[in-house]
């Protein structure tokens, strides 16, 4: 690897952080960004030896945002970027369009006086599919050119400044479902004003679910059973229960507005694909949704499922981008899978729960081995409840390291579950079901106090104080003595508070801000160290960075897997590294496993690392050993 030449982009890049990073602030702030916009350019011009170019940002009215440098330098001779010359080709091609000489331009140009320029390059700013904005540079002498380097230099700038604008579309979509909430309120409010279109409204509403206008449960049900009346002994009905992944993770991050709009975009493409198969479809819950098909047999109906995931996977791909949206479907069919309503609904849930335990995003036909898994998932219940009653719970520890001094700063707690017949129970298969049913509030108290009691005894054997870092899940924060329990746990274990630290998930950060930002001050004053896990990987909003009293970023390990071979994974953490540096925290990369990537991350300025280049997870023996050893 060219260290010089890696040492050279990185000081390219750092240069335009200090205006993206005030771009990214003016865009969340609904700021006029125009100063961030004319920073990074003359940044840009000046890297490239560049004299004249320009920056357009377009909001839905028109233009939002300009800079210009050079002949630009005066506002009004900045085209219209989509309209024609090399922008437009850009815009409508939605990608990076280069010429040798603007003078032998063939079509027509956006302004006359273009014919001034030579070499020129334009690159637009994209979110999703959709183009925002355009960079143009441009040189006046004749034999200047912009080579392969200065083009992929271009390609990170247009990457970066993109990212900035999608986080900022984040709060745009949110802001526009709460105006479309409140009109609809508005609207309610109006109609009942009349008492016989109100009694009209009342019946509707009892019906119909307020937030998609479908069928509510009570409609789906009725529905159902005047079905199975009608149907004779050789005519069949098929029920479809539908359940919207990862949903919770929306709600959690970006807030209930954003999972309303997102729950009537899914109720919008599902009422397309079932009115095309006459099919009945009706919101039953928070994120679910169940359909009557009469008539159909299991393998119409499982085309049926097949088309309504299909339906719902386009939408994650054109609008929420960011995050997992599919679509887990149980089917059962009448007469085989149940001969009443209630046993078709119950069964269709059934294989619908094990769509989801095979990855989700799928569907899944219901039969008699499904009840085997169940009741497997039951069994898995009652043993964790034994396990946290009997201690059958230990803890391993990873080390993490500041690579400038070599010293270790911290060891993460990883609870582990050793079975007395299973042996050793994967994480990945306890800790879902523990969230699920509120035991990893119990899990993780023991967690907390016993990584307490054993940093204690590393000190009392002389090892070197460092911090303990312990996982604290949504449900053992929100709790209301949560932060009593910890003064509670330091003062038994007699640990001082500086070395413990709790590290909690964007979703915790994001949801219900005024008690979290009281909960984490109060913890912050007592002593304790916080950190944010797998910082990237959610709604990583500078507001609550801002806000609150966070000590550490910890980069998520899916950044830094691919980070010497994927550049967009670069570009991402070397934002994250200069947001947190910025805000004066710590910034800790996880899933550190290659010299490469150790090095990479060092000229990017992150020095404090955990991986398994650096230790996997071990017994508290085998820790003290390696702690006494540096």
């Amino acid at each position: 690897m060219d260290v010089t030449k890696e040492q050279g982009e990185f000081a390219q890049e750092s240069a335009l952080i200090a205006p993206l990073h005030e771009m990214m602030v003016a865009l969340t702030n609904g700021e006029d960004v125009s100063r961030a916009l004319q920073g990074m350019l003359e940044c840009a011009c000046a890297q490239l030896a560049v004299e004249h170019g320009f920056v357009v940002l377009q909001g839905k009215g028109g233009r939002k945002a300009e800079a210009g440098v050079g002949h630009f330098a005066t506002r009004r001779r900045i085209p219209r970027a989509r309209k024609a010359g090399l922008c437009g080709r850009a815009w409508q091609r939605q990608e990076p369009a280069v010429i040798a000489d603007y003078s032998q331009w063939q079509e027509r140009l956006p302004d006359p006086a273009f014919d001034i320029f030579r070499a020129a390059v334009a690159v637009p700013l994209s979110t999703g599919c959709k183009v925002n904005g355009i960079f143009f540079f441009a040189h006046t002498e004749a034999g200047r050119s912009f080579d392969q380097p200065e083009l992929t230099q271009l390609g990170r700038l247009a990457g970066i400044a993109s990212f900035a604008l999608a986080q900022a579309g984040l709060y745009e979509q949110t802001k526009n479902a709460l105006r479309a909430q409140r009109k609809m309120v508005r609207a309610l409010r109006a109609s009942e004003r009349n008492n016989l279109a109100a009694q009209e409204r009342l019946r509707y509403m009892a019906y119909h679910d307020a937030l998609t206008s479908l069928p509510n449960r009570l409609s789906f049900f009725e529905k159902l059973n005047e079905a199975l009346a009608q149907t004779g002994a050789e005519r069949h009905v098929a029920v479809l229960m539908l359940d919207l992944d990862h949903f919770k993770l929306i709600n959690d991050t970006l807030g209930h507005d954003a999972g309303d709009l997102l729950i009537q975009e899914v109720a919008a493409a599902l009422a397309a694909e079932t009115a095309a198969s006459q099919a009945f479809l009706a919101r039953v819950g928070g994120d679910e949704f169940a359909v009557i098909a009469p008539g159909v047999q299991e393998r119409e109906a499982t085309g049926l499922a097949e088309r309504l995931v299909a339906a719902v996977q386009k939408i994650g791909g054109k609008t929420w981008t960011e995050f997992e949206i599919g679509l887990s479907v149980g089917l059962t069919c009448f007469p085989r899978d149940g001969a009443t309503g209630s046993e078709l609904v119950k069964n269709a849930d059934s294989a619908m729960y094990c769509a989801k335990a095979k990855g989700r995003n799928t569907w899944q036909c219901y039969n008699d081995s499904l009840q085997v898994a169940i009741q497997e998932r039951m069994r898995l219940e009652r043993e964790l409840r034994r396990a946290l009653a009997e201690g059958q719970f230990f803890l391993q520890y990873q080390p993490q390291v500041d690579i400038r001094s070599g010293k270790f700063i911290g060891m993460e707690a990883l609870v582990r579950w050793n079975h007395p017949e299973r042996g050793l129970v994967s994480p990945g298969q306890f800790i879902p079901v523990a969230e699920e049913t509120g035991l990893i509030v119990g899990i993780g108290q023991w967690v907390m106090s016993e990584a307490c009691r054993q940093n204690v005894a590393w000190q009392a054997a002389g090892c070197e104080p460092l911090r303990v870092a312990v996982n604290i899940s949504a449900r053992q924060f929100h709790q209301d003595w949560f932060v009593g329990s910890v003064q509670q746990v330091l003062e038994e274990s007699g640990l001082a508070p500086r070395w413990l630290e709790l590290e909690i998930t964007e979703s915790i950060a994001v949801e219900n801000a005024a008690a979290t930002q009281e909960k984490l001050q109060a913890l912050r004053a007592m002593g304790v160290h916080i950190s944010i896990d797998d910082f990237g990987t959610g709604y990583s909003s500078l507001i609550y960075l801002k806000n609150y009293p966070v000590h550490t970023l910890k980069i998520d390990q899916t950044f830094i897997r691919d980070l010497t071979k994927d550049e967009s994974n670069r570009a991402i953490a070397q934002a994250i590294i200069a947001m947190g540096k910025s805000l004066k925290m710590e910034v800790l990369a996880e899933g550190v496993e290659e010299q490469e990537q150790q090095a990479l991350l060092a000229t990017k300025d992150c020095y404090l690392m955990q991986g398994y280049l650096f230790g996997r997870p071990m017994s508290p023996e085998a820790a003290a050993e390696l702690l006494m050893s540096v």
